[in-house]
C-alpha cells in the first residue's frame, strides 16, 4: 500500500473521532438553592448523541439557571429532597432522511422545545435520571422519563405533543 493511501486512510479513520472530541460537552454539578442543603436528591440528564434524543435543565422553580461557560452543561443538579419542584428543560431531537429497505425518504424529525416537568418528591440521598424517549415515526410519542439511576425504575412519565 502506498504511503499516501496510508495517510489518507488513517485521516478517514481519525476524523469521526476527532469531531466528536470537539462537539463534546463538559459536565458542571449545579445545587439549588445554591446553599447548604441537608436533605438532597441529585438528578441526571441523558445528553444526546447525533440521531438521539436529550434532554438540558433550563430552570428550576421559575429560577432560569445561569449560563454556563462554553462547552458546559448542568449535569447533574442536586434538589431539595421530598419536595416537588418544577423543572423546565430543554428537549431535543433531530434526525433528517432515512431510508428503508433501500428506498431514500425525506424526513425531517425535529423537536427543540422546552417542556415543563412538575418532579415529584424524591427521596433522599438517591440518584434519578430524566430521559427524553422519541417514539417511532415521524408523529411518534414525545415523553420524559424520571427513573432511579440505580434500580432504573420509572418514577414518572410525561408525554408532549410537539409544538408547531
Amino acid at each position: 500500500m502506498k504511503k499516501s493511501n496510508i495517510i489518507t486512510l488513517l485521516a478517514l479513520c481519525l476524523l469521526p473521532i476527532l469531531a466528536m472530541s470537539c462537539a463534546s460537552f463538559k459536565d458542571i454539578p449545579y445545587s439549588y438553592p445554591e446553599e447548604n442543603m441537608e436533605a438532597f436528591s441529585t438528578i441526571y440528564f441523558t445528553r444526546a448523541n447525533p440521531g438521539y434524543p436529550g434532554v438540558e435543565i433550563i430552570s428550576i422553580d421559575n429560577t432560569t439557571l445561569p449560563t454556563p461557560n462554553e462547552k458546559e452543561l448542568w449535569n447533574p443538579i442536586k434538589i431539595p429532597a421530598n419536595t416537588e419542584i418544577t423543572l423546565n428543560v430543554h428537549a431535543y431531537y433531530h434526525q433528517q432522511s432515512s431510508s428503508i429497505l433501500g428506498v431514500f425518504i425525506a424526513a425531517n424529525r425535529t423537536i427543540d422545545q422546552i417542556v415543563e416537568f412538575v418532579c415529584p418528591p424524591l427521596e433522599s440521598d438517591k440518584e434519578y435520571i430524566i430521559d427524553f424517549i422519541k417514539g417511532i415515526g415521524i408523529s411518534g410519542k414525545n415523553t420524559l422519563r424520571l427513573r432511579d439511576k440505580k434500580t432504573k425504575k420509572t418514577i414518572k412519565e410525561l408525554e408532549f405533543i410537539k409544538q408547531k
